[in-house]
């Protein structure tokens, strides 16, 4: 494709000048058959015996003249139609309350169960994958100026989506989630990946890892080691959001409650998120209106200034150049129909 710059014009909101480019140039070429209708009327000559008897008429020439603007116009706009006329890609800067937000969501099998630990059994009735797509839903749709990532895990990391604030993209990659999970959980290398996605990025609003998980596994000491560090490194919060099944042990022991051979997972992740050294907050989800309270209390607490540079596509904007033509060949229509082909 060939595109030649053509004088710029003023875009709004755009970071530097707007350019209009064409994809076929030399047909440039052709723009001077807009001189033409200079050349020529196209108006059929009428006779009359003496033309010094006919008075002189300013308005008449006028109209004359503006026909010929007007047959001009046409014949260039349909040139530079034909050309291929685009505007090229440009960068919006926006600044708005927000985060950049990666989601850690849990695929594993167990989130096809409800919270009361069994699989669906009348219609209706939610497992915890499907509260957890449903509120996030709703989440994101409410924030639509926080940048999104999205990560899912099972036995293995899912890479979903990396930070983008189109949130027609970040909608399709949750809807997904609500269907039926498989594997084991693992946490670490989730959360590795989540971290990767700050990689390199300008340090823009507040950043947080959103963890939405029904389960754990405990992490080793030297994988541990480099997730704290990461946290730190890329300055990240987070969230964890614990999906509780009924009669299971929760993240905090209670009273009295016998410790497990080699531990609670749940307990022992939340601990080690604890000695991490950052902000984290945990929320225990027992039932779909305690998970909606959980994502409702993030609504409020990560609202920062976030500056987002968007990127937008190239735009073909020949269409308008068409109707141009189209609307002027109209006008000149209309003023064939009102010619005077004789003086009487």
């Amino acid at each position: 494709m060939v595109a030649v710059a053509v004088p710029p014009v003023p875009g709004g909101g755009a970071r530097g000048a707007v350019n209009l480019y064409v994809e076929h140039p030399w047909l440039l070429a052709l723009l001077l058959l807009a001189l033409l209708p200079f050349l020529h009327s196209g108006s059929a000559p009428a006779t009359y015996s003496w033309l010094d008897l006919i008075p002189r008429d300013g308005l008449s020439r006028a109209l004359g003249l503006a026909l010929r603007v007007i047959g001009a116009i046409a014949i260039a706009s349909l040139v530079v139609a034909l050309s291929g006329l685009y505007r090229g890609g440009q960068t919006m800067e926006r600044i708005a309350e927000g985060a950049q937000i990666v989601i850690v969501l849990d695929r594993s099998r167990s989130m096809n169960d409800t919270f009361a630990g069994h699989t669906p059994r009348v219609r209706g009735e939610e497992n915890k994958a499907q509260a957890a797509s449903r509120l996030l839903l709703d989440f994101i749709n409410r924030r639509p100026n926080n940048v999104y990532g999205m990560v899912e895990f099972s036995s293995a990391p899912i890479y979903v989506l990396p930070l983008t604030n189109k949130i027609e993209a970040v909608q399709a990659a949750i809807k997904p989630a609500a269907q039926e999970g498989l594997g084991l959980t693992n946490i670490a290398s989730p959360l590795g990946m989540a971290l990767g996605l700050y990689e390199g990025r300008e340090y823009e609003g507040s950043r947080v890892i959103l963890l939405v998980s029904d389960g754990a596994a405990k992490i080793d000491d030297q994988v541990g080691g480099w997730l704290r560090d990461t946290f730190h490194e890329y300055n990240v919060r987070l969230y964890w959001i614990y999906i509780r099944s009924e009669g299971s042990p929760g993240i905090v022991p209670k009273p009295g409650q016998i410790e497990v051979f080699g531990g609670v997972p749940e307990q022992q992740l939340h601990r080690y998120f604890q000695g991490l050294g950052i902000p984290y907050t945990a929320y225990v989800a027992d039932d779909p209106a305690a998970l909606g309270r959980a994502v409702a209390d993030m609504d409020e607490l990560e609202r920062w200034p976030l500056r987002t540079v968007e990127v937008l596509p190239r735009e073909k904007i020949s269409g308008y150049c068409y109707a141009l033509s189209l609307a002027m060949i109209l006008l000149l229509v209309v003023a064939k129909l009102f010619e005077v082909r004789a003086w009487r």
